[in-house]
């Protein structure tokens, strides 16, 4: 009864990762939003700002002093640059959880690489899934393989 308690105080977010695309879905609604993972830089005064994030992103990239690059799937780690995937996440979390009625506790996220990465999943040396849990302000952070299922109807218990 308390974990039926719980699941209905905190969004459940599934991230789904492929090199070219991103998708959030909420586990509870299935709502969910999908883009390019693409974010657009530029430095200006030897600080770097978030110009743009997702498809449109893309448009900056002419622009003499704005890069655009993908975070993900990158240099043989899925996540190749982590501020940068950080700032793509957040800025997609944010767009669904505005759609989103408000919850109590922190969401928790499954987060899912769809390829595996040559080298693994992140070049950081702590632990990827507390990094995430830190700048994502998540509660808890689930690594899935590419080929693992996730069947949340069939996994409930009996109150």
């Amino acid at each position: 009864m308390f974990r039926e308690f719980l699941k209905r105080q905190s969004h459940v977010f599934h991230i789904q990762l492929w090199p070219d695309r991103i998708k959030i879905s909420e586990m509870n609604t299935s709502r969910f939003v999908e883009d390019a993972p693409l974010i657009a830089l530029e430095v200006k005064d030897a600080k770097t700002i978030v110009k743009d994030i997702g498809q449109s992103a893309e448009l900056l990239g002419v622009l003499d002093n704005v890069t655009v690059v993908n975070p993900f799937f990158g240099d043989g780690y899925v996540l190749s640059d982590i501020d940068g995937g950080v700032a793509v996440i957040n800025h997609h979390l944010r767009l669904l959880i505005k759609e989103l009625p408000g919850k109590i506790f922190s969401h928790l996220i499954i987060f899912q690489p769809m390829l595996a990465a040559e080298k693994g999943l992140s070049i950081e040396c702590e632990d990827t899934s507390e990094l995430l849990s830190k700048k994502c302000a998540a509660r808890n952070v689930i690594i899935m393989e590419p080929d693992e299922y996730i069947d949340l109807q069939g996994s409930e218990e009996p109150g």
